[in-house]
């Protein structure tokens, strides 16, 4: 497929980031030249909600 757009943008607050959140990552690399992953509720403070920081979140995305 041609690429069409220059980014795309996925917004999220992959807790934890998982094959479904890749699948979408390699979709949207599909149609643009480059990704920007913008992590939701990065400034919030460790709960049952949001396990993991931002940090962590950004090391399983970067792993992946």
């Amino acid at each position: 497929m041609t690429k069409r757009y220059k980014v795309a943008v996925l917004i999220g607050r992959f807790e934890p980031f998982h094959n479904g959140h890749m699948a979408n990552v390699m979709q949207a690399l599909d149609l643009a030249e480059k990704v920007i992953i913008l992590v939701g509720s990065s400034f919030q403070p460790r709960t049952p909600k949001n396990p993991f920081t931002y940090t962590e979140r950004k090391e399983m995305i970067n792993n992946a």
